[in-house]
């Protein structure tokens, strides 16, 4: 599907419907931020964690992953920022261990996959 055709509803959708946060992992900044300001704009509540994000969005982010609730919906990351971050790493086990990870998405330039969490 070219650019565009709508791939991201494939994620998008389900982790709206879903309790808990969904993972989306994609290597493209642009793109990330692009998904992050277009599902804000409709009330939806997305985050970026990469290389780009302030210390505070940072600090609500873990905060939001820890506790749960609806503050956090959708998060976006870079597989940089998984690799690296082992902070970011303990954060994910432990709302996952918690039953708060509705699903993870791996995001690319051809392709998204798409695979369910079981909890």
């Amino acid at each position: 599907m070219a650019a565009g055709g709508g791939k991201s509803l494939c994620y998008q959708l389900p982790a709206v419907l879903r309790d808990g946060v969904a993972l989306v992992v994609s290597p493209l900044l642009s793109l990330i931020q692009d998904q992050v300001m277009g599902l804000a704009a409709l009330g939806i509540p997305a985050f970026m964690l990469t290389s780009t994000t302030t210390k505070e969005n940072e600090k609500f982010i873990y905060k939001a992953l820890e506790k749960g609730g609806d503050e956090l919906k959708i998060l976006y990351v870079t597989p940089e920022k998984i690799s690296k971050s082992k902070r970011f790493m303990s954060k994910l086990e432990k709302c996952h261990h918690a039953g708060r990870l509705s699903l993870i998405s791996i995001d690319s330039t051809s392709k998204v996959l798409t695979g369910c969490v079981e909890n």
